[in-house]
């Protein structure tokens, strides 16, 4: 027992021993990891003092009004957008390993055009169609002037996915982050100067504030992206580099219709689960939902942003063809996760019963067995966090959206047999990650193990 405890840590040393080679992608993760983080941090502060500013301004139903503008936008780019950020982390990596540019020109032309043609038709759609969408939808023909006001910047909004997909893959995070604080700050300052200093208060300014600081943050991040491209969009003919694509044509169509796919089931996920219960269920239920997902989105932020770092590391280390780097990452994150996940797990097992009767009142004690499984749900992702972007270079993500759809059908299953509620929709969401992770991405990581042996064995 003494020798296998021995060979255990002495696997663990040799597991967690970092070559002079793998280094570089370590600092690179925790630098990015640090910038993206932070840059969260930030711009949730900075979003605070966007909505004291606005709720001490304006009546609830005006700063109701400007969130409808807003997400109206925001969900419309979401549910047409093609993914194509995705697009790109997958096949970017692949055709700048070969130096291939007319490739690389028709790749980013597919996904300049896709992007461009949405922003377009979702803006000139809602100018033209504004008033119709005010009275039948919101029963409010005012909020016409501020959706035609707003439809300016949905070109440059719909952009976001191919320029922010772009610099990651270039290292650019910092200036990435840097160009989104800057744009909050702008909204802040512009909103400030109208309301405080020329005293024109009202949603129209607010929305105006609104478009200023999208169109600073989405207008430099398009600008930065061809620089730090040096204008690689532009190095051939569109036909030419469009027909450079013919021999990639069925993979790139797979994953445009997987990656959206794998989108819309998300969204299904998140908010529908919300929205879900608030069908179904008692508004105590949502309420107790709306607690679990609130002092549970430290996780979130966490998962979001390690995924964010690590998405350009997992495409460009499996092009390159480096599959025992790749492993040994997953093999790394796992124990890691792990190790994180039981002492957080195990301290709110311990303190989270009296931290929540301290906090509020006693009825909501309910909640806390909704929260246990938040957390369990998020925790048991920290181990698998990279395994999206890996099941999309390895053309799996067909597989992956199946399941999804089956956990889609096994939700409304439970909804029409057991009834649905807080805690009902907490162990439906953990059911579908522990499904997940076990049943589809530790596969997944032993397939790597397999390609990383044989890829020593030749070597």
């Amino acid at each position: 027992m003494v020798r296998s405890a021995s060979q255990w840590m002495q696997r663990l040393r040799s597991m967690f021993r970092i070559r002079a080679s793998e280094t570089s992608l370590y600092k690179r993760i925790f630098k990015n990891f640090s910038i993206s983080l932070t840059g969260s941090l930030g711009l949730s502060l900075l979003n605070i003092a966007w909505i004291a500013i606005l709720t001490k301004s304006l009546s609830i139903a005006d700063y109701g009004y400007v969130i409808i503008v807003v997400n109206l936008f925001s969900t419309i780019l979401a549910f047409l957008s093609f993914r194509v950020g995705d697009a790109l982390f997958r096949f970017y990596p692949e055709f700048n390993l070969r130096k291939e540019e007319r490739p690389i020109s028709g790749l980013l032309f597919v996904s300049f055009l896709l992007s461009i043609s949405v922003g377009i038709i979702t803006s000139v759609s809602l100018y033209i169609f504004a008033d119709d969408i005010a009275r039948a939808w919101y029963d409010n023909a005012d909020l016409a002037r501020l959706f035609r006001l707003y439809a300016f910047v949905a070109p440059l909004s719909s952009l976001t996915g191919m320029n922010q997909a772009l610099l990651r893959l270039k290292d650019r995070y910092l200036l990435i982050t840097t160009h989104q604080i800057i744009g909050r700050v702008l909204r802040i300052v512009a909103v400030v100067v109208m309301f405080f200093v020329l005293g024109m208060k009202g949603i129209t300014y607010a929305v105006a504030a609104l478009l200023i600081g999208e169109v600073y943050t989405q207008g430099s991040l398009l600008i930065s992206m061809l620089y730090v491209l040096k204008l690689r969009l532009f190095r051939a003919t569109p036909i030419k580099a469009l027909r450079s694509l013919k021999p990639f044509r069925k993979n790139l169509v797979s994953t445009f219709v997987q990656t959206n796919i794998m989108g819309y089931l998300r969204l299904f996920a998140s908010p529908g689960d919300t929205f879900l219960v608030g069908i179904f269920s008692t508004p105590e239920q949502v309420a107790f939902y709306s607690i679990a997902t609130t002092l549970t989105r430290m996780f979130n932020l966490y998962i979001n942003n390690a995924r964010t770092s690590i998405t350009p590391e997992i495409t460009t280390l499996y092009a390159e063809g480096r599959f025992r780097h790749l492993h040994k990452f997953f093999a790394r994150q796992f124990v890691v996760g792990v190790l994180i996940a039981a002492p957080i797990f195990l301290a709110f097992v311990l303190f989270g019963k009296p931290v929540i009767a301290l906090l509020s009142k006693p009825q909501y004690l309910s909640a806390y067995t909704v929260i246990l499984v938040f957390i369990l749900n998020y925790l048991s992702s920290f181990q698998f966090i990279g395994f999206y972007p890996l099941a999309m270079v390895m053309n799996k993500l067909g597989l992956r959206n199946l399941y999804m759809l089956g956990a889609v059908f096994a939700t409304f299953l439970a909804i029409f047999t057991v009834g649905l509620n807080a805690l009902t929709m907490a162990l439906l969401g953990l059911l579908r990650t522990l499904g997940l992770n076990y049943g589809f991405n530790l596969p997944l990581y032993f397939q790597i193990r397999r390609m990383a042996r044989a890829s020593g064995k030749k070597g």
